[in-house]
């Protein structure tokens, strides 16, 4: 593995609230290279967007504040750097797909206008060259008749197009880092099966780093080479996406593995969920944030944080009882 494009160290978000401080990212670490589709998963509101928006500068201080952590973008700290340079980086270097593409695009320009401007802004060529390449990108993420779909607006396109849309616009520029903050929200599963294609041909061709946030394990399993699951504004597990799928070693991860729909499971019964609800964390719990949640927990869970153990080659997890003997003979009841 080349190093890494991005690092993200020992993060830490807090969000200045009428409740108090709320803890949203609390000590978030994780890395992506060049080439590397990297799945960050995890729960509605354990963080992921929170980090991806920090990479990118896009969380408004105030409220946020950020008192700890590094994000390493080819070794220059993101956090520190310059507006002026970060508008360079952001968009040029790193692009991100947002979660709803209706609300992303501007409903009074046409898409061929929004995609060439941010080719003008970034690489600095003449209106007709912008269109010419807007147009090249639209073909190549699969929009028919891009020329003349160029001069559309976006209530014109279904919600599917819309996505490529702001794909194409994304990868314009010729990131080095493409974001997809679930990039296949409300899309049908063949327009689905279709973006992540387009996602996945962008890192195995273009060479491009791609971190695709998702609540969608299925969608992990098919594109993504490792997997970081997120909770409480931590990274819990992270391994290769085959290990974590053959044995998951956190308890959170079972749980999440768990709620799958099972081709072999008994018609009428119910799905698994998870017991109970995360942490409220304007009062972050002292030990484990999972450990009110979990049927293992013992008492040092509930007052020990734990550490993040490096299980093997590229695997680690945050657990005090995954290497216990009798713990691992309870994975047999999962």
């Amino acid at each position: 593995m080349s190093k890494p494009l991005l690092e993200i160290q020992d993060l830490h978000v807090h969000f200045n609230t009428s409740d108090g401080v709320v803890e949203a990212i609390n000590g978030a670490t994780l890395s992506i290279s060049a080439g590397e589709v990297l799945g960050l998963v995890g729960e509605s509101g354990s963080g992921k967007s929170v980090t991806a928006m920090s990479v990118l500068g896009l969380v408004p201080q105030p409220p946020a504040i950020y008192p700890a952590g590094k994000i390493l973008w080819k070794g220059t700290d993101l956090l520190t750097t310059p507006d002026r340079e970060l508008r360079e980086i952001r968009g040029g270097e790193i692009s991100m797909i947002f979660q709803d593409p209706m609300t992303s695009l501007n409903p009074v320009y046409t898409i061929g206008h929004q995609i060439s401007e941010m080719i003008r802004v970034h690489s600095r060529v003449s209106a007709k060259q912008a269109k010419e390449k807007s147009i090249e990108m639209l073909d190549l993420v699969g929009v028919p008749n891009p020329r003349q779909r160029f001069d559309d607006y976006p209530h014109q396109f279904s919600g599917g197009m819309r996505q490529r849309a702001m794909i194409a616009m994304a990868l314009s520029c010729e990131p080095e880092l493409l974001i997809a903050d679930e990039p296949t929200t409300a899309l049908d599963v063949t327009i689905q099966a279709q973006i992540l294609e387009i996602i996945e041909k962008s890192a195995r061709e273009l060479n491009v780093a791609v971190l695709l946030i998702t609540h969608d394990l299925g969608v992990v399993a098919g594109i993504c080479d490792r997997v970081a699951v997120m909770y409480a504004g931590r990274i819990v597990e992270e391994a290769p996406v085959n290990d974590l799928f053959e044995n998951p070693l956190m308890p959170y991860t079972w749980g999440l593995m768990r709620s799958i729909p099972q081709m072999d499971s008994v018609k009428g019964e119910r799905l698994y969920t998870i017991p109970g609800s995360p942490p409220v964390m304007s009062r972050p719990p002292k030990g484990c944030a999972f450990a009110s949640r979990c049927e293992f927990a013992i008492d040092k869970c509930k007052t020990d944080l734990p550490e993040i153990r490096q299980i093997s080659n590229g695997r680690t997890v945050r657990c005090h009882r995954v290497g216990e003997p009798n713990f691992a003979l309870s994975q047999k009841v999962l």
